[in-house]
């Protein structure tokens, strides 16, 4: 029980165990099988720092970064349209899409899911405001409590049936939707189509 406990907390805290050293000696470690990969990739696309935060992004939300050369490889091919970690870790989550959702299928193969009212998304989407540090969302606060107030009714429903679902929002506003979410329903998983 308590290895569970010790295990579960790690996970949690993972993107705040994972340092600038650790980074760069996993980039070592990958860079003896696959140099091309990491010389392509760190300093001269992106810096070190940025390829950090998209780990620490990815552990946030328990995406597992096993796959590093998958992720670098996505790194570089989007690298050269933005910089911004926040955008790069939603192409990363879209590579490895296939391996996210596999977390979160139950035994007989179904994926429990909330979707977002096309009304909803629309509303998130207008409330983001750009910013030199990327996007944020300015989402009048009575609005966002229906939000919650009604994706949480829903998730007590599927938990009546024992399921975990998981909400479904398009790819331009996962991300702010995860933000939105995460303090009052911190068990939810955002997923993208």
């Amino acid at each position: 029980i308590m290895a569970t406990h010790i295990s579960e907390i790690i996970k949690k805290h993972a993107h705040e165990l994972l340092g600038r050293q650790e980074m760069q000696q996993l980039l070592d470690n990958l860079a003896a099988s696959f140099p091309k990969v990491v010389d392509e990739l760190v300093p001269s696309l992106l810096s070190l720092g940025t390829v950090l935060k998209v780990m620490h992004n990815l552990l946030r939300e328990n995406v597992s970064i096993r796959d590093l050369r998958t992720i670098l490889e996505i790194l570089a091919d989007y690298g050269t349209m933005t910089k911004d970690p926040d955008v790069l870790t939603e192409f990363v989550r879209q590579g490895l899409g296939r391996h996210i959702v596999e977390q979160y299928k139950q035994e007989d193969d179904m994926l429990p899911l909330i979707s977002l009212d096309r009304q909803v998304e629309e509303i998130v989407a207008e409330s983001i405001q750009p910013s030199d540090q990327g996007g944020y969302l300015a989402i009048e606060p009575g609005v966002a409590q229906r939000i919650i107030h009604n994706i949480r009714q829903t998730m007590e429903n599927f938990n009546r049936t024992g399921s975990q679902p998981v909400l479904l929002a398009s790819p331009s506003v996962r991300r702010h939707v995860k933000k939105l979410t995460e303090r009052f329903l911190p068990g939810l998983v955002v997923l993208s189509h």
